[in-house]
Formats: structure tokens, C-alpha cells, sequence
């Protein structure tokens, strides 16, 4: 036997096991690749969940007489629905405390509206506010109060909506519209962590604090004659 024929007899079988532990090498490595690709994959989908995004606004309904006196207060039966897939949380407590309710005129085209929240920021904090509270909806579900106001409607001075200053006005008789404003938003994890820092800074006043977190839904108006 030459020395060629010994280099092969003697190669052959150490290259044929070189090359078998390179395959298994490999297909270790590859289906670590891949079971690691898999546990990165999953790992994303836990993580990386969407939020649960409220993509319709809650349906504001207002019942209230369509003839009413002006020596009388105002009474209006309300009812919010969830039409989203996730509940929802309404800032419920102006609807609770008539008094505290921005309602404002605007006496040329004749409409009332009254906001359960307020839409633009405060410079200064009231005497009294009530603290923030919320209402939980969830999904496809309604709630449903009163508000009565404090006083008869023809005594009661109101806010010209068409106007910046304090020009006050009142209902007159004839026709009106009238609807309601209320805030509302997905989760209350972010408003209540603004309020504690409001609480810690020795402010406590939540309503700026409402409306950073607050989105905005608007009831049908309804009409309504008001006579003496």
C-alpha cells in the first residue's frame, strides 16, 4: 500500500466524523436560534400588547320636560353609554354637585349648555372644589342620574358662552336648546398619579389635572320652552 492509499484509509474516517460533528454543531445552534426566536417572539407579544384604545365617545342622552316654568329648577335626567369593546371612566363629580356646574348661556341663539367638567385650565384655585371622583362603564353598559339645580331658573344668573369676561345673563322665556358636556377617557392611572403630585405640592385643586387626561362627549340637544 502506497502512501497515498494509508493518508485516505487513515483521513476518510476522521473527516467523515469532523464533518457529523459540525452538522450536529450546527443543528444545535440552529434550533437554539430558533426556540430563542420563538421565546423573543412571544416575549414581544406579551410586552408589546397594544393598549386597549377607546375608539368610539360614550352616547350622552338628556331627558327633561319640553315645557318648563321659570320659577322652577332646572331638572334633567341623564344616562351615559359605552359602546367601546373596554370600559371607560367618566369624571363624575360636577355631575353629583349642581353648584359647581359651568352652565352658560348663549342668549342670541338662545342655547344652554352645561359642561360637567371644565375645558380650559384654571390660573387660580376656588375656595371649594369637590375631589375628583370617577365612574367606571364598561363595555356595551350605561349608567344614569339627576341634576337638579339649586335654584329656580328665572332667579339664576349664567355665563354668556360668546364671551371671555363675567358678564352674566339670565333664561329668558321662549324656545331653547340645551345639552350636557361631560369628560371622559380609557384609564384612570395616569389622572390619579397627577393628583397625588397636586396632593403632595399642597394643591388641591384636580380640575387642571382633569382636563390633561380628560376627552370630551356632547349629548344631543334637546328643546325646551321655558314660560313664566
Amino acid at each position: 500500500m502506497n502512501s497515498k492509499e494509508i493518508f485516505w484509509r487513515n483521513y476518510a474516517p476522521m473527516k467523515t466524523s469532523i464533518i457529523l460533528s459540525f452538522l450536529c454543531f450546527f443543528g444545535i445552534v440552529g434550533c437554539q436560534t430558533l426556540n430563542d426566536e420563538k421565546q423573543e417572539q412571544t416575549y414581544s407579544e406579551i410586552t408589546n400588547k397594544s393598549p386597549v384604545i377607546v375608539e368610539k365617545a360614550p352616547i350622552v342622552e338628556i331627558e327633561i320636560d319640553q315645557n318648563i316654568k321659570l320659577s322652577k329648577s332646572l331638572n334633567i335626567h341623564w344616562r351615559i353609554e359605552n359602546p367601546n369593546d373596554a370600559p371607560i371612566y367618566i369624571y363624575s363629580a360636577l355631575l353629583k354637585y349642581p353648584a359647581v356646574a359651568d352652565i352658560l348661556l348663549d342668549t342670541k341663539e338662545k342655547v344652554i349648555e352645561i359642561r360637567f367638567t371644565l375645558l380650559n385650565p384654571l390660573s387660580k384655585s376656588p375656595n371649594d372644589f369637590p375631589a375628583a371622583e370617577f365612574i367606571r362603564i364598561d363595555s356595551k353598559k350605561s349608567f344614569e342620574g339627576e341634576f337638579v339645580e339649586n335654584k329656580p331658573i328665572g332667579q339664576k344668573n349664567y355665563y354668556n358662552s360668546k364671551d371671555t369676561g363675567v358678564r352674566l345673563q339670565q333664561i329668558t322665556e321662549g324656545k331653547w336648546q340645551i345639552s350636557i358636556v361631560v369628560a371622559y377617557g380609557s384609564e384612570i392611572d395616569t389622572v390619579q398619579k397627577d393628583l397625588a403630585e397636586l396632593v403632595k405640592k399642597g394643591e388641591k385643586h384636580p380640575i387642571n389635572s382633569i382636563i390633561r387626561w380628560q376627552k370630551i362627549a356632547y349629548s344631543e340637544p334637546a328643546i325646551i320652552t321655558f314660560r313664566r
